[in-house]
């Protein structure tokens, strides 16, 4: 999965192409960052696809340039779209993530392997200080914020920046500031 997602230099084509944001779970370790890693990453999910579908790309010409199924290169949607951003999940507990892609990873990350630059991966910081890493508290998951900001700043590809922009704008506030986290806890605690 990794080599095929994320891919890199000299690696694969299609992936190359694709700004790809990783999730390296720890889900048994950190239930409650889990849970809040997993409800900002389907608001970031949602708001980039959002953005993607409602922004028509055409050329000078008012030619449609968005990629087609027939000849075009990188992982599609079924309408045959060419994705330019994937947010996928591992679980790090049990999957062994290859050499280069995940071997510093000890604990739960989100990491972005921009377009055209997978050998310079940039980490997503989760919010807990050094001293409680330990700690499970969903409020130390990062927020849709967080995320869509790294994508806007790091992304590889224009069309990820764009959309990361449009989708912040349009994010309510209270969704960006990742409101709710702390009944993730309370839903895991009655579990």
């Amino acid at each position: 999965f990794a080599r095929r997602a994320i891919g890199g230099r000299d690696r694969g084509g299609d992936a190359d192409v694709t700004d790809v944001l990783v999730y390296f779970a720890f889900p048994r370790k950190n239930p409650a960052k889990h849970a809040a890693t997993l409800d900002t990453l389907r608001h970031v999910s949602n708001a980039i696809a959002r953005a993607a579908r409602t922004k028509p790309q055409v050329d000078k010409g008012g030619k449609d340039t968005r990629a087609r199924t027939r000849g075009a290169r990188g992982p599609k949607s079924p309408a045959g779209e060419l994705h330019t951003t994937v947010v996928a999940m591992i679980d790090a507990e049990r999957n062994e993530i290859p050499h280069p892609w995940g071997a510093s990873i000890d604990g739960p990350a989100v990491v972005l392997f921009p377009a055209s630059g997978k050998e310079k991966p940039r980490l997503l910081p989760f919010r807990d200080a050094e001293s409680a890493q330990d700690l499970d508290r969903p409020s130390d998951a990062p927020t849709p914020a967080d995320a869509l900001a790294m994508l806007q700043r790091s992304g590889g590809r224009p069309e990820t920046r764009e959309a990361a922009g449009v989708a912040f704008a349009h994010m309510e506030q209270r969704t960006l500031e990742g409101a709710g986290r702390d009944t993730l806890e309370d839903e895991h605690d009655e579990l």
